[in-house]
């Protein structure tokens, strides 16, 4: 995992990706960039690669239930911002 950290586009293009997006607001269903997280680090890294582009995005407002609520206000803010 630690090899996709940063700017580190791949050669060929990836298997068909699908996207099941569990938040709201951040569209990182459409785009290159994707976060891990490195859960025994404590730590989350950025990757971006154009060769990782979902072709598929299921939206499922049930997905995004459990979501916390801090995290769920500060979703609907970037989506409000995001309309200006």
């Amino acid at each position: 995992m630690r090899s996709l950290e940063g700017l580190s586009p791949t050669n060929k293009p990836s298997v068909p990706i699908l996207a099941i997006p569990t938040t709201a607001g951040t569209a990182a269903e459409v785009t290159i960039n994707y976060v891990i997280t490195d859960e025994e680090k404590r730590r989350k890294f950025v990757c971006v690669d154009p060769h990782d582009i979902p072709q598929v995005a299921f939206i499922d407002a049930d997905m995004m239930d459990g979501m916390p609520p801090a995290l769920e206000s500060c979703d609907g803010c970037r989506c409000a911002h995001s309309c200006y």
